[in-house]
């Protein structure tokens, strides 16, 4: 249930709830050009994606590149004031930390403000701004102001919303909102109810190719439980639209389907969330029992036949009810990623509920129903499957800080990309295999399979082979990160070789971009009683997973510095004295010991830091620390679990090997990773 995002280890697969609204003009103005003329006044709005972003950072940058700054409130409200000589355009930001790292979103004003004005800020500004952006990327407009700004004009900005507004007729209509709302200048509440019950049922992905929308209640799949032989919806794409800075807005978008559903119906599993862990550990629970506000969140709100990934309802909860690590946690609005089914008599939805606490951001998923199983009442059920599993696209940039071989065997210094899909699946000691099956995959499938020392299944070559690494990222693209670089991938794996980690082919671009968010991937489950049975047995449970959004394209290198990769913003990494560390060749290399304490810095707009990870493999033995941290931090000690990283740990010589990473997670689900080793 509860997700510390680790790198290889990717849990259910999520959308950003968004949406908004659209008047007929931005602004006051309603000229063709943006307005210079400095303003005197104050700007008002919401930030929310459906639930309020609460005490989120407010910046807005004016056209001569001055900036004012504000907070929200606990409904997602905010007024800035700008003062005079502030002159328009300006482009908002709204900036908060959630479970799983920073939530960023920018909104845009075309007009003077003399007095007042209002500009929300959602995730449907955010689309709007990608496509002003000359490069497409929303944080553009601020950080490059001064040749950005000539972009924001209301005349742009009516186009995009009247586009928007046909786009999204029938879910305005049904989400009760009358007359003709705009996205940006139209007041609401963050109370589930009009415009905001809009954001509720809309799924908003901004990438380097452009925006993607989609209905969350538009189609519903019920592929939660075992589907065994039956063939499941590949992608939603019926259910979405996508369009770019290159799109033509004053002919038709595509239109949404019409559906809308309440997204208030685990909202009181909220409240009773917070309540229970406003109280210490102590006063949660005794022994197995459960006390107070706890017992009240329990027998209300979470079904006793609970099961949730594998998971009972005292396996899934008991562990954080007596963490004191715990102790006034902070739950925050739910959100509903998707519906699996809708009717009187049944109805289920994929939910997500992040909690902040001391030491960092977590997030769990689980199936909210209303049935017979549940008396008629929403309550938390689990998905009733045995297992934990999930997929996510993932980029990479890695740098190999010292040659290390040689001949064909040698790993050229330098810095590569990678782009692809991470498989996640809990070990379990009673599985043989999972056979992963979906786009972008080989026709076969990929087999993932268990590795001592791994806590996860990882990729493997057949059902019944040890695997050689200890990795469920699926490498479809390779490209050294710019022309001074080595082009190593022969010798880091090279497509057609024979690492199955590696596509046997490297995907072009196109195929990349054929992958599409909710797309199905099937995983195929087979017992080691079953294999040793007959090791052609038929898959003892299949499960599905939808990919949130596709990875990022690369090119080749003769694109270097204008693919979808090269448009993404990495942190600057980790302090020069890690390298230090991890490189045998410096006057202080790392010799093992009890910790290992790892430091890095943040660079603007980059998605921040969300877990960090340490791999070393001195004489054989593989050594392996995870650790969460929160978007402010910039250091973590990890300590193994107690056990500590073993002898020397780094030579010249033989297969041992150390490597530092660090991962984040943009508003996509896109895993960011970066790593160091040698």
């Amino acid at each position: 249930m509860f997700s510390k995002l680790k790198n290889l280890h990717p849990s259910a697969r999520l959308l950003l709830l968004a949406t908004c609204s659209t008047f007929v003009l931005f602004g006051c103005g309603g000229g063709g050009s943006s307005s210079s003329s400095s303003s005197s006044g104050t700007i008002s709005g919401v930030a929310a994606t459906g639930a309020p972003l609460v005490n989120a950072n407010i910046t807005i940058t004016c056209a001569d590149s001055s900036v004012k700054t504000g907070t929200t409130n606990e409904n997602g409200q905010f007024t800035v004031d700008i003062g005079t000589g502030c002159s328009a355009p300006y482009i908002l930001e709204a900036s908060v930390e959630q479970a799983d790292g920073e939530q960023k979103l920018v909104s845009v004003y075309s007009d003077a403000v003399l007095g007042s004005a209002t500009a929300n800020i959602t995730p449907l500004t955010h689309a709007i701004s990608a496509t002003l952006a000359s490069d497409g990327n929303p944080f553009t407009l601020a950080t490059n102001i001064a040749s950005e700004k000539n972009n924001v004009t209301s005349t742009s900005l009516q186009q995009r919303n009247q586009a928007l507004v046909a786009s999204l007729s029938g879910m305005i209509a049904g989400s009760g909102v009358s007359g003709t709302p705009n996205f940006i200048t139209t007041g609401f509440s963050a109370d589930r109810t009009g415009l905001d019950k809009l954001l509720d049922n809309i799924k908003v992905t901004v990438g380097p190719d452009g925006v993607n929308i989609t209905n969350t209640a538009g189609s519903k799949v019920d592929d939660m439980g075992n589907i065994g032989s039956n063939s499941v919806l590949e992608n939603l794409a019926s259910s979405g639209i996508s369009f770019n800075r290159t799109t033509d807005f004053s002919r038709s978008i595509g239109t949404l389907p019409s559906s809308i559903e309440a997204a208030d119906i685990v909202d009181t599993v909220q409240a009773a969330l917070n309540a229970c862990f406003a109280l210490p550990a102590s006063r949660r629970i005794s022994g197995s029992t459960l006390l107070g506000a706890c017992a009240t969140l329990t027998n209300n709100y979470i079904t006793a036949d609970y099961k949730h990934d594998g998971k009972n309802l005292a396996a899934e909860w008991n562990a954080i009810m007596t963490n004191s690590a715990y102790d006034g946690a902070t739950f925050q609005k739910p959100e509903i990623i998707r519906y699996f089914s809708s009717t009187t008599t049944d109805s289920r939805a994929l939910v997500r509920f992040g909690l902040i606490r001391a030491s960092g951001g977590e997030w769990f998923v689980s199936v909210a129903e209303k049935s017979s199983n549940t008396a008629g009442t929403w309550k938390l059920r689990g998905n009733q499957r045995d297992y934990r599993l999930g997929v996510s696209a993932y980029v990479t940039r890695e740098e190999q800080v010292l040659t290390r071989g040689t001949g064909s065997s040698q790993r050229p210094a330098g810095v590569i990309f990678h782009s692809g899909l991470n498989f996640g699946f809990d070990f379990k000691d009673t599985v043989q295999y999972v056979l992963v099956k979906g786009p972008g995959l080989p026709t076969a499938g990929l087999y993932l399979r268990p590795l001592s020392g791994c806590s996860y299944l990882v990729i493997s070559t057949g059902p019944n082979s040890t695997p050689t690494d200890c990795t469920s990222l699926y490498r479809m693209q390779y490209r050294k990160a710019s022309s001074s670089d080595p082009e190593n991938a022969n010798v880091q794996g090279s497509f057609g070789g024979s690492l199955p980690y590696f596509a046997p082919v490297a995907r072009t671009d196109s195929e990349m971009q054929a992958i599409l968010p909710f797309s199905a991937y099937r995983f195929e489950i087979v017992t080691k009683i079953s294999y040793n049975a007959n090791p052609s047995a038929p898959p003892d449970f299949v499960y599905v997973d939808r990919l949130r959004g596709r990875p990022v394209t690369l090119g080749t290198n003769s694109t270097i510095g204008t693919s979808e990769v090269d448009k993404l913003i990495f942190n600057t990494g980790i302090s020069d004295s890690i390298k230090t560390l991890i490189n045998p060749d410096s006057s202080a290399p790392f010799a093992g010991g009890n910790t290992f304490t790892l430091t890095w810095n943040n660079v603007r707009n980059a998605p921040p830091v969300s877990s960090v990870q340490v791999q070393s493999r001195p004489n054989g033995t593989l050594y392996q620390d995870d650790f969460n941290v929160r978007p402010t931090t910039r250091s973590a000690t990890l300590s193994n679990s107690g056990v500590g990283w073993g002898g020397t740990v780094l030579n010249k010589t033989g297969s041992n090997f150390m490597l530092v990473q660090l991962r984040g997670r943009n508003n996509n689900d896109l895993q960011y990773f970066q790593n160091w080793r040698y």
